[in-house]
């Protein structure tokens, strides 16, 4: 039981008993967070007076009923246990708790002055009792806890100059020695309130000022997430603007290649389209749902791919719940092209065959793969086709590598690293 272990054992009881929520308290006004640190210093206070103020209990419980001062034991203990209920009852209303520890505050320093006289712990229970009103109910009624406190001083210095006192020690009661004592000690009191008070009132203002500016920030990230929400609403019907202007070119087009090369060019701005539709509906507009993209993805290319009496099974296995965007529009076009190319070229021949599309995170990279049970891939030149060019050029783009595998049908293995691992790069153009 070292020092570390103490400090250690210090600062998880003071965090237990304090239970700080920075975030949580950022959503507060200044009077619910002054409060609530309050209540906070209000149970960390009784907590260690409880704790620490059990020795002094028993022994002043000791030396009271030794000297037949039995009047003087039952206020320790009835100050014990109120303490303890103030402390543990934490239903009671705040303003009640606050008050009663005042009250056992100023009660502690007038029997003490009483009992035992000057030399006893009067002065400490007044000074705790006019700063304890300061830091709970602020600076006026600190400032008023010391006019409160200078007037027992004076009429208990009344009392005892009318019925000098019997104290243990077996001082007499001297009036200059009380009264000049008292005044040095008011000229303290005052001093240390305004201080504490204007402590306090530097705070209230430090918190106005972080509260106003929290509100401000907050107001320009809510009209931040509404501009976004715009541009992706607008940036998702310019492309389906642009994808009906692509079909009805594809109408007016005799040529089959044009039509061919019309129409793969329109699934790749739906790709797009359907990634800014997420972003429009997502709460987030920094990562994409790619499980609910792969959906939407397959399920408009099995429209528009396969024929009537095509039967082919996609399943997908997507580890990772969302990627970022940055990852997600090369990551969804790679998978337009692989996918689309595997639904017209795959399965050319046969009704029924089977797709895999995976996602997966390892470490510090995503492994994307995509394979099917189909023909595989031609035996040369199926890499300089323009769909082959386009996933190259985008796996570029995440920093990515490509393996190409032709086993029981087509693989396509593309390894990438994460969005905190990327590094800016450029679209590399495919070659003419």
């Amino acid at each position: 039981m070292g020092p570390d272990w103490i400090r250690s054992t210090t600062r998880r009881l003071f965090d237990s008993l304090m239970r700080i929520d920075t975030d949580e308290e950022t959503l507060l006004s200044v009077d619910q967070r002054f409060a609530l640190w309050r209540e906070r210093i209000l149970r960390v206070v009784y907590t260690v007076m409880i704790v620490a103020g059990l020795p002094a209990y028993l022994l002043g419980i000791y030396a009271a009923l030794n000297n037949g001062m039995f009047a003087n034991a039952a206020v320790y203990t009835a100050v014990y246990i109120t303490l303890a209920v103030l402390a543990f009852r934490r239903t009671l209303p705040l303003s009640l708790r606050i008050y009663g520890g005042l009250g056992i505050f100023l009660l502690l320093a007038s029997v003490a002055f009483l009992k035992v006289g000057p030399t006893g712990s009067g002065r400490v229970w007044f000074f705790a009792f006019t700063i304890a009103t300061t830091v709970f109910l602020g600076l006026r009624k600190g400032l008023a806890a010391v006019g409160a406190g200078a007037l027992l001083f004076l009429l208990l210095g009344w009392h005892f100059s009318v019925r000098p006192p019997a104290w243990p020690s077996g001082a007499a009661f001297l009036p200059d020695e009380w009264f000049a004592t008292g005044a040095t000690f008011l000229l303290v009191e005052i001093l240390s309130v305004f201080s504490v008070g204007c402590l306090i009132s530097l705070l209230i203002q430090q918190l106005n000022r972080e509260n106003a500016l929290t509100e401000e920030l907050r107001h320009s990230l809510d009209d931040r997430e509404m501009l976004l929400k715009e541009v992706h609403h607008r940036v998702r019907n310019n492309l389906q603007v642009i994808s009906s202007l692509l079909t009805l070119q594809t109408d007016t087009t005799l040529s089959p290649e044009a039509q061919a090369a019309l129409r793969e060019s329109r699934q790749r701005i739906l790709a797009m389209a359907s990634i800014h539709n997420l972003l429009y509906q997502n709460p987030s507009f920094s990562s994409i749902d790619m499980d609910r993209f792969v959906d939407e993805l397959v399920q408009r290319l099995r429209q528009s791919r396969l024929g009537p009496q095509q039967h082919i099974s996609v399943t997908r296995r997507i580890d990772t719940a969302s990627v970022p965007v940055g990852i997600a529009v090369p990551c969804g076009l790679i998978l337009n092209e692989l996918v689309s190319n595997a639904f017209r070229h795959a399965f050319a021949e046969r009704t029924e065959g089977q797709i895999r599309i995976s996602l997966l995170e390892e470490g510090d990279s995503y492994i994307l793969e995509i394979r099917d049970n189909g023909r595989g891939f031609p035996e040369e030149g199926f890499e300089e086709h323009l769909g082959l060019t386009i996933v190259h050029a985008l796996a570029e783009q995440l920093r990515g590598t490509v393996h190409l595998y032709s086993e029981e049908g087509a693989e396509v293995h593309i390894a990438f690293p994460r969005a905190d691992q990327q590094r800016p790069t450029h679209l590399r153009q495919p070659a003419p």
